[in-house]
């Protein structure tokens, strides 16, 4: 995939950068770009972004469009399969060519990653009984029981409760403040009255 250019080497540039055309087809790559991301040559850079991140790339990665130092946040996936949030800067020239610069901000993705694991597992263990099968009635759940549901919501908002400021540098607080709103209404604990 690596090309040698006039006045570039790309194996001294230590970022990931591509060289596209204005359809994003790969032309070159940095020797960081083909470790990281394993580009092929000729293959769209659309192929390299996560399904969710490809029609905001088509959008804003346009000769033309947007600033020219403005970033572009898109998922890529990686050599190995991973999911990395990385800030896109393109810069078109007037051949309609263009050099896409990725900046990696997988710390944060990673972090985040790790904390929903460890929340996804501290939930399991605390998942409700096979047994939850409730009369028609009306009547109220065992004490003990109630208490157990309590105990895993307020388990479950200190665990939410970590993420915040994640969420928040993300800009997905908004998902995560309904969902608290929604643990918090506990109307569970209206059936105990």
């Amino acid at each position: 995939m690596k090309k040698i250019g006039d006045t570039l080497h790309w194996s001294t540039i230590p970022a990931a950068l591509f060289a596209v055309d204005a359809s994003l087809r790969l032309l070159e790559a940095s020797d960081a770009a083909i470790q990281l991301f394993a580009p092929v040559m000729n293959a769209s850079f659309l192929e390299l972004l996560d399904p969710g991140s490809i029609v905001k790339a088509r959008r804003l990665l346009v000769p033309g469009s947007g600033e020219p130092h403005q970033a572009i946040e898109l998922n890529m996936i990686t050599a190995q399969g991973r999911t990395m949030l990385v800030d896109v800067y393109p810069r078109w020239h007037s051949d309609g060519l263009g050099w896409l610069y990725c900046g990696v901000k997988n710390t944060e993705l990673e972090r985040i990653e790790l904390r929903i694991g460890r929340m996804t597992n501290l939930l399991k263990e605390e998942a409700l009984p096979a047994q939850t099968v409730r009369p028609l009635h009306g009547s109220r759940p065992p004490r003990d029981e109630a208490a157990q549901l309590r105990s895993r919501i307020e388990v479950a908002l200190e665990l939410l409760e970590m993420l915040r400021p994640d969420l928040i540098e993300l800009g997905k607080d908004d998902f995560l403040n309904v969902i608290l709103a929604q643990l918090r209404a506990e109307p569970h604990r209206d059936r105990e009255s």
